[in-house]
C-alpha cells in the first residue's frame, strides 16, 4: 500500500499545498493536490497509518485531514477500513465541482 502512497509527497507546483499553515491544513494540502494531480488513482485506498509514516504526523492529523475531505466528497471514510478515493471523481471533474459549488456559495450570499 505504501508503493502507491510514495508520491503523495511530491512539492507541488502551485496549489494549497503549497501555502503554510497547520499541520492539518497542510496535510490535508498535500493530500488534496495529490488527488488533483492525479498522482492518485480513484479507488486508492488511503490508510491513516501509511498516511501518517508518509507525513510523520498522528493519525488525529491524518483523520483531520480526511475528514475534510470527506466533508468535500473528494474522499468516502469508511469505518474501521480504509478511506477510499472517489471512484467517478479524478482531476478536472473535481476542479469543475469545486469551482460550481464555489460559484453557487458566492453568488447566493
Amino acid at each position: 500500500m505504501t508503493d502507491q502512497l510514495q508520491h503523495i509527497r511530491k512539492p507541488p507546483r502551485t496549489g494549497k499545498a503549497a501555502r503554510s499553515g497547520t499541520q492539518d491544513e497542510i496535510v490535508y494540502a498535500h493530500i488534496f493536490d495529490a488527488i488533483l494531480e492525479q498522482r492518485l488513482a480513484p479507488g486508492t485506498k488511503l490508510s491513516e497509518e501509511a498516511l501518517g509514516e508518509i507525513f510523520g504526523v498522528s493519525r488525529t492529523i491524518i483523520r483531520r485531514a480526511l475528514s475534510r475531505l470527506a466533508h468535500e466528497q473528494v474522499v468516502l471514510l469508511r469505518p474501521v477500513s480504509y478511506t477510499h478515493l472517489r471512484a467517478h471523481e479524478t482531476g478536472r471533474n473535481l476542479v469543475c465541482r469545486l469551482l460550481l459549488e464555489k460559484k453557487k456559495n458566492t453568488t447566493s450570499n
